[in-house]
């Protein structure tokens, strides 16, 4: 599952998104182990292993973009290569665009 939160109003989309995680630690981690962030630091090789692994002890797991479109563009590659093969239902992968699309 690919959640895409975008739009101008950034406070909303944060609340958002931390409401979703929140949401998702209650029903299936309360251990928060089976969350994981993409940032500017994730190594690119491992992008496909993050959105790809299987829960530990877990129905599912989740993986975070807090601001998709700032990531590098190699991680940003993976991502969307990944996503074009298909990530399982295992995984909800949870993007959220900062300052809305075509704001830069």
């Amino acid at each position: 599952m690919i959640i895409f939160l975008h739009g101008a109003d950034t406070f909303r989309s944060h609340e958002r998104l931390r409401e979703l995680q929140e949401g998702f630690a209650k029903k299936y981690d309360p251990a928060r182990v089976n969350i994981a962030i993409l940032s500017e630091k994730t190594d690119p090789s491992s992008v496909r292993g993050l959105l790809t692994a299987l829960p530990f002890l877990a129905k599912k797991r989740m993986v975070i973009a807090r601001d998709v479109f700032s990531l590098p563009a190699d991680i940003l590659a993976a991502v969307c290569e990944t996503a074009q093969s298909g990530i399982p239902e295992t995984t909800v992968f949870l993007a959220r665009a900062a300052g809305g699309i075509g704001d830069k």
